[in-house]
């Protein structure tokens, strides 16, 4: 006979008991943690609105009242309106979502704004709330409640010239070799610097530096330096290029004095191309421009087998400011003479004038054997038939056409040329290149000659891209 040990009488029911309360403290667990997160994630969509709301507040303080990066400070009186406008619009998108929050973050639950103006310039706008989660199982273990504390942070860059602060910027990432079947030296990205003859040519580029998302080379007897706002060498740094080894001298690398002032570094900076919205075009004009005349704003489209949209032969063609949107080429040939009405050459320019806009979805700007020409951009102030403030020639990037300015000493040119997709050429013997401010951006800059070219950058005259706001945490 088996005799059964009452001692093994119960045990079941002992492990169904800590199974059932293991499971119900699983279940709780969940209940609480699932209330805890969902509180989280409601409180980071309120953070992340707050700090949006504030950043948004800023970046349209500074679009209206036209902060460029160039004269970005903390300390200006127009930045720090823009800072201030962010506290209120941060706590009030709080408030409309259900949160309270005060000025500063020694509480764990407020807003502080903080700028930087030293070698980046942006303000950021910092949220943090902490709310308290009522809890319906974990009071057991800890009082009932949990405590959250979330944070976001919006920054927001002031609006900014598409070349990067450059005068001269090439947007290629890809170099290649010289041609060598017939030495045209034509490169298929990067910046080109060729002297000619047995003159002493230079380039000299003063308040804005030269960039290369590639190379950077040069051939001949040909000086560039870029010089500080004070005439002086400017600090190492203002000349540089993207692609590691992508300096080629020719050989040069040892003359007295150096050809390259300051001598260009290598840097890890991309520039990367930038999508300006198109314009919207004006009515289409059928106009002969071979001998001259005034010409209106509007849309001008190629005729004839050349494919010109405007073409000036002979006289003097006045453009009256505003928009000019050219389906063909731009040629101005010997002889002729190109201005704005109001700006004969010579005459001189006020920081505030009206311009042009050359927007060119299709066809080259060619200034071919010798014309004279004298355009410029409209400033901020003064745009008057739809131009983009600033602009002087824009080539999106479908347009993977020339621009070709010439060698005409009289020439002048002001505003921004930005042809992401383009192949710019700057020869002969242009002088004083522009006496307001120019901007070179496109995917291949060739420059040569046998004189010396002045080139100042002058951010008030450029074009800018808007005031741009992200959410960074």
């Amino acid at each position: 006979m088996i005799k059964k040990n009452n001692q093994e009488k119960g045990q079941i029911l002992v492990l169904v008991v800590v199974g059932l309360v293991a499971l119900i403290g699983f279940v709780a667990l969940a209940i609480d943690g699932g209330m805890t997160l969902s509180d989280r994630r409601n409180d980071q969509n309120g953070a992340d609105a707050a700090a949006l709301a504030g950043a948004w507040a800023t970046a349209q303080y500074l679009e209206e009242h036209h902060v460029l990066i160039e004269e970005f400070n903390c300390g200006n009186a127009e930045v720090i309106n823009a800072i201030n406008a962010a506290y209120p619009a941060a706590k009030a998108r709080a408030t409309s979502n259900g949160f309270t929050i005060e000025t500063g973050l020694s509480e764990k639950n407020g807003v502080q704004v903080s700028c930087t103006s030293s070698s980046d310039k942006y303000i950021t706008v910092k949220v943090m709330i902490t709310t308290t989660t009522q809890t319906s199982f974990m009071q057991l273990v800890n009082g009932g409640t949990v405590q959250n504390t979330v944070e976001a942070t919006a920054q927001v860059n002031p609006k900014a010239p598409v070349g990067g602060g450059y005068a001269i910027a090439s947007l290629s990432p890809y170099c290649d070799k010289p041609n060598s079947a017939n030495q045209d030296f034509t490169y298929d990205g990067g910046i080109f610097f060729s002297g000619l003859g047995g003159q002493n040519p230079a380039i000299n580029v003063y308040g804005g530096g030269i960039h290369s998302n590639s190379c950077m080379r040069s051939n001949g007897n040909i000086w560039v330096k870029v010089y500080d706002q004070s005439g002086a060498i400017a600090a190492s740094g203002a000349i540089d290029y993207y692609q590691q080894g992508g300096l080629d001298t020719n050989g040069n690398d040892s003359l007295i004095p150096p050809i390259f002032q300051p001598w260009p570094i290598h840097t890890d900076r991309f520039i990367e191309p930038y999508d300006v919205e198109h314009p919207q075009c004006g009515a289409d004009q059928d106009v002969n421009t071979r001998n001259g005349g005034t010409i209106e704003p509007g849309t001008y489209r190629a005729s004839g087998h050349q494919g010109d949209a405007i073409n000036v032969q002979h006289g003097t063609l006045i453009m009256k400011p505003g928009l000019y949107c050219l389906y063909g080429n731009f040629t101005a040939s010997a002889g002729a003479t190109v201005q704005i009405e109001g700006y004969p050459p010579g005459s001189s320019i006020p920081d505030e004038h009206a311009g042009v806009t050359l927007y060119m979805p299709e066809g080259d700007f060619e200034e071919a054997g010798g014309a004279e020409i004298h355009l410029m951009a409209s400033t901020y102030a003064t745009p008057t038939n739809n131009e983009i403030p600033g602009m002087l020639i824009y080539m999106p990037a479908s347009n993977r056409g020339f621009i070709n300015l010439g060698g005409n000493p009289e020439n002048n040119f002001n505003g921004t040329i930005y042809a992401p997709t383009a192949y710019i050429d700057l020869g002969g013997d242009p002088a004083n290149l522009s006496t307001k401010g120019l901007e070179l951006v496109g995917y291949v800059i060739v420059i040569h000659g046998s004189s010396t070219i002045t080139m100042p950058y002058q951010g008030d005259q450029l074009y800018h891209k808007p005031t741009t706001m992200s959410l960074i945490k």
